[in-house]
């Protein structure tokens, strides 16, 4: 089984929720804003805030669909660029969660010149919406618009 569908979305959960909604200038931007963050695309919007630790833009950064296309490229397209990844995610068995977020992370954040460690949360956004709808779906959507905690 692909180690990417073995993720745990609880610990992703967690960790989106710690290192994202937790974080006090994410809360000032939703409140300013009027946000909403209940879904994953709306989390992962405010994937600015979290690497810069300003709401203050001249014009504001679209990293977050950065990172889905860069997503895309590993996880759809088998892109040349990251078959090294690919190769370390597939030699993973057993609890693959934090490690594939950070392989992952690591290698999408030196093609966008961002911090991998602001990235796993935004990651993991990614991977919850590929295990939850499949490849085939991930692969054509372009908004993650489903909720972050599914009861």
């Amino acid at each position: 089984m692909n180690p990417i569908m073995q993720i745990n979305e609880s610990e992703i959960i967690a960790i989106v929720q710690s290192a994202v909604l937790d974080h006090d200038i994410v809360k000032e931007l939703a409140q300013s804003k009027g946000m909403k963050l209940d879904t994953l695309e709306s989390i992962g919007n405010t994937l600015p805030v979290v690497e810069h630790g300003t709401t203050e833009f001249f014009m504001w950064p679209e990293y977050w669909a950065s990172l889905k296309c860069e997503m895309r490229k590993l996880i759809c397209d088998c892109d040349a660029t990251y078959k090294q990844t690919r190769s370390e995610i597939d030699k993973m068995s057993g609890k693959v969660t934090t490690t594939v977020l950070g392989i992952i992370s690591a290698a999408v954040a030196s093609k966008l010149g961002l911090g991998a460690g602001s990235l796993v949360p935004f990651c993991g956004l990614c991977l919850l919406a590929f295990a939850r709808v499949g490849k085939e779906a991930y692969c054509k959507m372009d908004k993650f618009d489903m909720p972050l905690i599914t009861t």
